[in-house]
């Protein structure tokens, strides 16, 4: 597993906490709409096809959804009305994409933050968590990976969480959890 988890689940958040404010401007009819939903989908589609997710070409159709009115032929219609209009359709299915691709990916990551938590947990009340101010903070947590990868009654717990999440993650998980107070 070479792809970290939780920066998907950062990106995706990001990416999905976008949608309000292109809701709002669709609702306003501002006329910068079209150019900032077009934006958007690109970002989402590229942060799909960069960690190899084949719902890019899903985000790829509704760019192309949106370019349909401009191609039409009539000339009794306002292309801009009916680009808003389809605008309007593709929003909620393409944040839906989003959402989808983020759903397991955050569920196996919020599992692996909770165990780890229980485990700095249990390190602490065992008394195996000190840190001291002289000890880089990196080299420390990696200390606590290993101590915990090496533990008899720890390792399985550790064991599950690296079938979760990758080295990195678990290591940024466990710099995020622990609680020196």
């Amino acid at each position: 597993m070479n792809k970290s988890l939780v920066d998907i689940v950062e990106k995706c958040k990001n990416l999905l906490f976008q949608v309000p404010k292109l809701a709002d401007k669709l609702g306003e009819k501002d006329m910068h709409f079209i150019a900032e939903l077009t934006k958007w989908l690109q970002e989402s589609e590229e942060f799909l096809k960069t960690y190899n997710y084949a719902q890019c070409s899903e985000i790829a159709g509704f760019r192309s959804q949106l370019m349909t009115p401009l191609l039409s032929s009539e000339k009794n219609s306002s292309k801009r009305k009916e680009q808003l209009y389809v605008a309007s359709t593709i929003l909620y299915p393409a944040q839906s994409v989003l959402h989808s691709v983020l759903e397991p990916i955050e569920f196996k990551v919020e599992q692996a933050r909770e165990i780890v938590a229980q485990l700095l947990q249990l390190a602490k009340q065992a008394g195996m968590i000190r840190y001291e101010a002289n000890i880089d903070f990196n080299t420390y947590i990696m200390g606590i990976f290993e101590m915990f990868k090496s533990h008899e009654q720890l390792k399985a717990s550790m064991t599950k969480v690296l079938t979760m999440v990758n080295r990195s993650d678990v290591l940024r998980i466990m710099a995020e959890e622990i609680d020196f107070s």
